[in-house]
């Protein structure tokens, strides 16, 4: 049987499902989004703690962490 792909590549822009990971040049940006939900769960947990520097030092990080994976995806998928 025939390998039919059923994608029409020239009218279509659109990435399909999975393309991300075939695709590796945001993958840093992916890991710093996925740093930044990590800071924010620690951040939550240190302010359920009232530990008042480390929650604003772990806030500081989620949002840089969340801002340059975001400006990383966005740069690779535009370029």
């Amino acid at each position: 049987m025939a390998d039919i792909d059923p994608m029409d590549h020239a009218r279509s822009t659109i990435p399909r499902a999975g393309e991300a990971m075939k695709d590796t040049r945001g993958l840093s940006g992916y890991f710093l989004m996925g740093l930044a939900i990590g800071a924010l769960v620690a951040c939550l947990a240190a302010a359920g703690v009232s530990q008042i520097a480390w929650t604003i030092g772990l806030a500081v990080i989620a949002v840089l962490a969340a801002v340059a994976g975001s400006v990383w995806v966005f740069c690779s998928v535009v370029a």
